[in-house]
């Protein structure tokens, strides 16, 4: 017998607010919430569902339907999402944007000039409609070194790459001013299944539910890392070394991976 979803049915019962369908299906599960696809008079929406578990922050839709808001009110390829509560559950729905998540062969000058278009406006958001609003927020800049007063020698790129630890290390104080830069909003997790591209055209940017007020070249340093320097090239100095940061920050969570450590290499 398979298992029991209990996000199965409060999904369910949120997407009944908006009309008659025929079920939901899971589409994936992460940490604070777990997502499903559902279809109401031939529209398919995403339903977002938080885990009530009381081990994780719970996810801020509220927040981050209002960021979508302003952020496709200016043009920005985004679905906009309402909000329900089932059961004491908070749940996010949202219309599914068309596409596929971005490929390697995707990346062209149109894609590249449609990012960054974006991006750009992103940025130039006030940083008050964050989701996290804290430039320290959550698991990001507050959990990795320099921002967390650890020392490297504790780290895991001190057994990978002995060699350069004390070159990094020189860098610290440079990394915590560009990490102190004007906050803006960043997205944060531009990966490939955030990235969704149709015909060779930006279609849409998904999950800004980590979207926190911080320096918008984490936003460069995340692309970089992701999708290469034929995507985003570092020549930014403070996009270089917060490229450093969060190179250390996905090395440190994910040490044994070859494909994070391959990244992270090409990064540093």
């Amino acid at each position: 017998m398979p298992p029991v979803d209990p996000g199965h049915d409060v999904a369910t019962a949120a997407l009944s607010t908006l009309g008659p369908h025929d079920g939901v299906t899971l589409l994936s599960e992460g940490m604070s919430s777990a997502a499903y696809r559902g279809s109401v008079a031939g529209t398919s929406y995403v339903i977002r569902v938080g885990k009530n578990d009381g081990r994780r922050p719970q996810p801020r839709y509220e927040a981050e339907a209002r960021l979508l808001d302003d952020l496709a009110d200016r043009g920005v390829p985004v679905a906009r999402a309402r909000t329900c509560l089932i059961d004491r559950v908070l749940c996010s729905i949202a219309p599914e944007l068309p596409g596929h998540p971005v490929q390697p062969e995707d990346w062209t000058p149109t894609l590249l000039d449609d990012l960054g278009k974006s991006l750009r406006i992103v940025h130039q958001t006030d940083p008050a409609l964050a989701v996290q609003r804290e430039v320290l927020a959550r698991f990001h800049l507050a959990r990795i070194w320099p921002f967390d007063g650890s020392s490297l020698t504790d780290h895991p790129i001190a057994a990978r790459w002995p060699e350069r630890v004390a070159t990094i290390a020189s860098q610290a104080e440079a990394i915590l001013d560009a990490g102190a830069a004007p906050a803006t909003v960043v997205h944060t997790d531009l990966h490939w299944d955030h990235l969704l591209v149709t015909d060779g055209r930006l279609t849409g940017i998904l999950d800004f539910g980590d979207a926190f007020a911080g320096p918008a070249a984490w936003d460069d340093a995340c692309l970089r890392y992701y999708h290469g320097p034929a995507v985003a090239d570092l020549g930014d100095e403070p996009a270089r070394l917060l490229g450093i940061a969060f190179a250390l920050y996905k090395l440190a969570k994910t040490p044994e991976r070859d494909d994070v450590v391959d990244r992270v290499d090409s990064m540093l």
